[in-house]
């Protein structure tokens, strides 16, 4: 998947050649589908232009510090002229008068794009191409309660599946396919980074993994 190309200006930033093959990598996951696709490649663009603009550096060198920042950008990007494209137009991506916001986010809008660029960062850290992930680090990112809301729910999730699901009646063979199922359901979507909607409307044989050449990682595919 190609990303634009960043705006006037932030050409010849340090890594950024490296850093946009990096976030392609990371989109080729998404592919097969095109609604998860546009909304992880919409959050890898506003992250990157950010970093590149407003921070004048590559995404691989943002700190926690500069995460802190980035909820108070993403719900009211300024200026507007640079990041809000003209209210009531509707613009091509290819043309200048594209911008990758349409207004500034609701905090609920804000909450899912953290948690989308969270995921971002954790898959780069995974695989080796960042030594860290900013947004887990709770001693640098003490300023931003909303990364590290993301965060907390990241570390304590499976902790606190386990909990919730031992809480159930498993007296019978039924309630504990039930439970069973929950713990699938939930872990799915934990390593998995998928959306309900997308769990919902595949069977388990939709589901398939594909190995990324000789690295030892692999993909999860959907049909």
């Amino acid at each position: 998947t190609k990303l634009l190309a960043t705006q006037s200006g932030a050409k010849g930033a340090s890594g950024e050649s490296d850093d946009l093959q990096a976030l392609r990598a990371w989109l080729v996951q998404y592919s097969a589908n095109p609604s998860t696709l546009a909304c992880h490649r919409r959050e890898a663009e506003r992250l990157l232009f950010w970093a590149l603009l407003d921070r004048q550096k590559p995404i691989s060198s943002l700190t926690a510090e500069d995460m802190a920042a980035y909820p108070s950008f993403l719900a009211n990007p300024m200026p507007c002229t640079l990041w809000v494209t003209e209210r009531g137009r509707r613009v091509a991506r290819d043309s200048q008068g594209w911008r990758p916001f349409a207004g500034p986010l609701s905090p609920n809008s804000v909450q899912q794009s953290l948690a989308v660029v969270n995921r971002l960062f954790a898959w780069l850290s995974d695989t080796g191409y960042l030594s860290r992930n900013p947004m887990r680090d709770p001693a640098e990112a003490a300023g931003s309660p909303s990364v590290l809301a993301v965060e907390l729910m990241r570390e304590d999730f499976l902790r606190i599946i386990k909990v919730v699901t031992r809480a159930h009646p498993a007296a019978t063979d039924r309630e504990r396919e039930r439970i069973e199922r929950s713990r699938w359901l939930f872990s799915l979507m934990h390593y998995g980074g998928l959306r309900i909607p997308e769990i919902a409307r595949h069977t388990m044989g939709g589901f398939r993994v594909r190995p990324l050449g000789d690295s030892g990682e692999w993909w999860m595919v959907l049909d």
